[in-house]
């Protein structure tokens, strides 16, 4: 959890650019769910698309250019400068 000055549209970038969906409203609604397995950092699928994606919309993403044993990171800050790492495991 951290602060945002503008929740909703920090709630929509997170939506739109990383696949999070919002906070539910009611009981009613389903919450974000990763995929089963281990939790580093934020997990992706395909961090070269994921960047591609970011990239394109303005947001800065670094890839690490080291692949480690439990697989590949990169750094990038949300648009109100909250850091992020995604992985994307090995394998």
């Amino acid at each position: 959890m951290f602060q945002a000055k503008d929740p909703e549209g920090l709630a929509a970038w997170y939506e739109t650019g990383l696949g999070v969906s919002r906070v539910p409203t009611s009981y009613n609604e389903a919450p974000w769910r990763q995929e089963a397995g281990p939790t580093v950092n934020f997990r992706v699928r395909d961090l070269d698309a994921m960047a591609a994606r970011l990239r394109a919309s303005g947001i800065v993403v670094d890839i690490d250019a080291n692949a480690y044993p439990n697989g590949r990171f990169a750094h990038l800050q949300d648009p109100e400068g909250n850091r992020i790492e995604p992985w994307e495991p090995a394998g």
